[in-house]
């Protein structure tokens, strides 16, 4: 299968025109190979991951996050950016990027991490013409905060950011994955007790304390579940392809406690 018709049956699944509006999801560096063989699917693109395809003689990656979020004016090996593209073409990989059409996937992103914490899904948090994003769920029974907010740490994985806001017992919730706090009004709006997104800002805890608590597990934390998923929705499409799952672990951020 060549790398365009490889693109074409992702996209026959997850349509990448219903990706957020400037999202640069798709084919973003081409390889010179006829055929697209064996696939290694990762969260994002780093010197490991591209080392890792390599050693295990892939020809293509299929990353979540998009490497290329800005037009290239020049490929700088100085340059993060313009070194790893360097990287892929010496390495005559080829590049595909998801991202936000597979958040909107009906068992994208943030259904993932519903199923992971237990919730009942309702509805999209946001719908409107090319953007339907996030999500409405429930828990199964009223919990109090402190006990839905460790379920988020120990399925997350690591200490996370709250602040209370007004209610003591928590039942509907919103959540975006990744850097969401942009949809914290469709989460009040939404009714919610609690909204769940990442990179929330010291500023934005402090407006939303007296409404809704807010939950932020971390970037990594909340898409850490795409890549195995996103594998086993690819294996099921192209059966004839051999797939892996990367063993990368690509968050950046440390923590330290002493």
């Amino acid at each position: 299968m060549q790398v365009h018709s490889f693109l074409s049956t992702i996209e026959s699944v997850l349509p990448l025109h219903v990706a957020v509006s400037g999202d640069p999801v798709g084919l973003q560096v081409e390889n010179t190979r006829n055929n697209v063989l064996e696939v290694m699917v990762t969260l994002d693109v780093t010197d490991a991951v591209i080392e890792e395809a390599e050693a295990l003689g892939v020809d293509t990656i299929v990353s979540y996050h998009p490497l290329v979020y800005s037009p290239l004016h020049r490929i700088a090996l100085s340059d993060r950016t313009g070194r790893l593209v360097s990287k892929l073409i010496r390495a005559d990989l080829s590049l595909i990027c998801v991202h936000t059409a597979f958040d909107v996937y009906p068992q994208g992103t943030n259904a993932l991490l519903c199923s992971k914490l237990g919730l009942l899904q309702m509805r999209v948090l946001r719908a409107a013409p090319q953007e339907n994003m996030g999500i409405v769920a429930q828990t199964r029974q009223p919990v109090p905060l402190m006990d839905f907010v460790h379920t988020v740490a120990t399925v997350c994985g690591n200490p996370v950011r709250f602040s209370a806001g007004s209610r003591d017992h928590i039942h509907t919730v919103a959540m975006v994955g990744g850097s969401g706090f942009s949809y914290y009004g469709d989460a009040v709006a939404a009714g919610a007790d609690v909204f769940i997104t990442a990179d929330v800002k010291y500023h934005s805890f402090m407006a939303a304390k007296d409404q809704i608590a807010i939950i932020d597990p971390g970037h990594f934390e909340m898409e850490q579940f795409v890549p195995h998923a996103l594998t086993s929705e690819l294996q099921s499409l192209c059966p004839h392809i051999r797939f892996h799952t990367s063993q990368i672990i690509t968050n950046p951020v440390q923590y330290y406690s002493p």
